[in-house]
């Protein structure tokens, strides 16, 4: 009868060992997706330099992810720094492995680049998306007419 106070010791140790275990774990984890967003948001922000330096030398405004990688892809100024910085991107999907989301406002000025995060749910940049907003040049309307006087 004089080792029950030693059983319970070992007990509690067992119990904050295992609780240690789980913080290590929890921060591990954490670490880990911390450096997906890091690494999503980094790319996506390299795309958008690209893409507006290329979208300004073509006066094309691409309509959709494809046919932006497509544009770079045919710049020899932009295609390298595309192909060294912007992999992801290139691939489609985020570090999570969800696909991008690529949209264009009207006057095709303006694209949105999105990932859906870790969840996987396009929540229209809310929640845990990960959104980026590109200056695109609007393409040419044609001839200026105004006077030159």
């Amino acid at each position: 009868m004089r080792w029950p106070f030693a059983s319970r010791l070992a007990g509690v140790l067992v119990i904050a060992v295992v609780l240690a275990l789980a913080i290590v774990g929890v921060r591990i984890w954490s670490d880990a997706e911390n450096t997906k967003w890091q690494h999503t948001m980094r790319q996506m922000m390299s795309f958008r330099g690209v893409l507006q330096k290329c979208s300004a030398l073509s006066q094309k405004a691409p309509g959709s992810l494809a046919e932006a990688i497509g544009q770079i892809q045919a710049s020899d100024e932009c295609r390298q720094e595309l192909q060294d910085r912007c992999g992801l991107i290139v691939g489609g999907r985020d570090a999570w492995g969800n696909p991008f989301i690529y949209e264009v406002n009207a006057t095709k000025t303006q694209a949105t680049l999105r990932s859906m995060g870790q969840n996987g749910i396009d929540e229209s940049g809310g929640g845990d998306d990960i959104q980026d907003f590109i200056l695109l040049t609007p393409p040419e309307t044609g001839p200026d007419t105004r006077d030159s006087k």
